[in-house]
């Protein structure tokens, strides 16, 4: 399977990784992440997507992500939020609230880039994972979430010049996070280009 990923056989590793069973699902839930990132934005091929990923166990943040960043109309990103098995647009505001009243900041940013409003959630989220970078305890695996979570903003929110500085604040943590992990994962080469970046 790891060859055939490798060599971009996604269809055939997810074929093999299905037949094989419970001993490949780490590897088959990789290769449908990668099938579904390859697909078309057209509101049909999200739908394959997420059928793609509903065959991955533990998949809610995978379908979340998948949600947040469809740049469709109301109505359409709420039919993709059915399919998917999440609220419609107009409840996840006050789920975020309700989140973020228990304490659970993951799930308030989660809800927040699934409502009307997902630029709600950067600020939220960067005032966090800077504040986590300010203290002398914090790890990579404890921001990284939430850092990933928030790249799947619509990019035509994004883009907005009002979340210039939010924008250029999340670019910036990615990086350096991101720079951390490839150290970990012994990816050096690209290291130096992240740091530069985020320097």
């Amino acid at each position: 399977m790891a060859g055939l990923i490798r060599g971009n056989e996604l269809e055939l590793a997810a074929c093999v990784g299905l037949v094989l069973g419970d001993a490949a699902n780490q590897s088959t839930a990789y290769c449908l992440e990668l099938l579904k990132g390859g697909i078309p934005v057209v509101l049909s091929r999200r739908a394959l997507s997420a059928d793609l990923l509903q065959m991955i166990p533990d998949n809610h943040v995978l379908l979340a992500k998948l949600c947040a960043f469809y740049p469709g109309s109301t109505a359409e990103i709420n039919q993709l939020h059915h399919r998917c098995g999440l609220p419609p647009l107009d409840e996840c505001k006050a789920l975020a609230e309700e989140a973020a009243g228990e304490g659970d900041l993951f799930s308030a940013v989660k809800f927040l880039l699934l409502s009307p409003e997902p630029e709600e959630a950067l600020q939220r989220g960067i005032d966090f994972v800077k504040e986590q970078l300010s203290g002398s305890d914090w790890t990579v695996d404890g921001v990284q979430p939430i850092l990933d979570l928030m790249s799947y903003i619509r990019t035509d929110r994004l883009v907005l010049t009002r979340l210039t500085q939010a924008r250029s604040e999340l670019l910036i943590l990615c990086g350096y996070v991101g720079a951390l992990l490839a150290i970990r994962r012994n990816y050096r080469s690209i290291v130096p280009a992240l740091y530069e970046y985020t320097r």
